[in-house]
């Protein structure tokens, strides 16, 4: 059976030639990312020394990366992620929301990264805080996930919210529970009309403030705000979770998911990479997509977050210090018991896991670790 192509393959393949067509129009970290990704579990990033405590045998392995963006490092990363978020689940069904925006607005979201996916943030939070207090008297509690990526790894900012099925009262005496009958307690067109102005208007001020980068006039800026706004937002609301498990699963495929998994892709030849995708316009088919592997590359990195930028936040009665305490206290209003959720804990405490001695079988402890630092500079020659 060959060997899986990996993401890894293909950049260190083609970086070079990549930075000479690219380097110039890339950041420095996506420099970083790119160097990174090409060397994970390779002999750049140095290794371990494992042996086998019943045989003897000795084998050396790589070091991981362990770059967010890197589809090898994550899966360890997630089961943590996931382990540390089960005491917090409620008992009581769970909505998905998907806020998107107007993709007039690309262009300017990718040149402003960091303010602009932040004010996406705040703007969703408000949104919702807003629309629980005026339509339930409550104050909700939720977190959201940041993805920028379509399946053809074109840019499409989301954020992905997962949001208790009630609130907490005004007064936090009580629970206020919401129907699971219906996709969510509000209509999505009510909460795109308010999240468009709330955003729009957040946009605006950053702006006149001078924290954005925009290649115009003023008129210009207005004009092209005044064309997303006349544009049809859409907010997508799924079916409710009906259970606590039911929340997990969906938790494992969208916390730390990266732009395109390894899995996705199925050939790289001839300059040209080919990955698959789901055509959601076409009753969610699975397709073929081809395209030269330095415009591959390119899109990619366009959906590496700058460094520092926090991709999943916390807002209501799930934000602040004293979170636990909080929700241990919101349990005990809500009439039933979480279900028993037993989540397998890692392995080990990192992306390294050395498994079993390939000759007898025995889990195989770390001896030695050489990881030498990661350079922060990376030479784009």
């Amino acid at each position: 059976m060959s060997q899986r192509l990996t993401l890894a393959e293909i950049f260190r393949a083609k970086r070079s030639e990549f930075l000479q067509e690219f380097g110039a129009k890339i950041s420095a970290y996506q420099k970083r990312a790119l160097w990174l990704l090409a060397n994970c579990q390779t002999a750049a990033l140095g290794g371990r020394v494992v042996e086998c405590d019943k045989c003897g045998h000795r084998e050396y392995r790589f070091n991981s990366c362990r770059h967010r963006g890197c589809p090898q490092c994550e899966g360890a990363k997630e089961a943590k992620w996931l382990l540390a978020r089960e005491s917090e689940l409620l008992p009581t069904h769970y909505f998905h929301l998907v806020f998107t925006i107007s993709h007039i607005l690309n262009e300017l979201m990718l040149h402003n990264q960091r303010v602009c996916y932040a004010a996406f943030f705040q703007s969703v939070a408000k949104t919702l805080m807003t629309i629980g207090k005026s339509r339930l008297k409550a104050q909700l509690g939720f977190f959201s996930i940041l993805h920028t990526w379509g399946q053809q790894l074109d840019l499409h900012p989301h954020l992905h919210c997962v949001v208790p099925g009630g609130g907490l009262a005004l007064d936090g005496t009580s629970w206020i529970p919401t129907s699971k009958k219906r996709r969510y307690f509000a209509p999505t067109k009510v909460l795109a009309e308010v999240f468009r102005g709330i955003f729009i208007k957040a946009l605006k001020r950053l702006y006149y403030q001078g924290e954005l980068t925009f290649e115009g006039t003023a008129d210009d800026f207005e004009a092209l705000l005044n064309l997303a706004v006349k544009r049809t937002w859409v907010v997508h609301a799924q079916p409710p979770f009906d259970s606590a498990l039911c929340v997990l699963k969906y938790l494992a495929r969208y916390t730390r998911k990266v732009a395109l998994s390894n899995s996705r892709l199925v050939e790289f030849e001839n300059g040209k990479v080919t990955f698959s995708f789901k055509d959601y316009a076409d009753g969610s088919q699975s397709k073929l997509c081809q395209m030269r592997a330095n415009e591959f590359i390119r899109r990619f990195l366009m959906h590496i977050p700058p460094p520092g930028f926090v991709r999943i936040r916390y807002y209501g009665f799930m934000a602040g210090p004293k979170r636990k305490a909080r929700m241990e206290q919101i349990k005990e209003l809500i009439l039933g018991l979480l279900p028993e959720i037993i989540v397998q804990q890692p392995e080990t405490d990192d992306s390294f896991n050395p498994g079993c001695c390939p000759k007898c079988g025995t889990k195989l402890p770390p001896l030695a670790m050489q990881a030498p630092k990661t350079p922060w500079k990376i030479d784009s020659s």
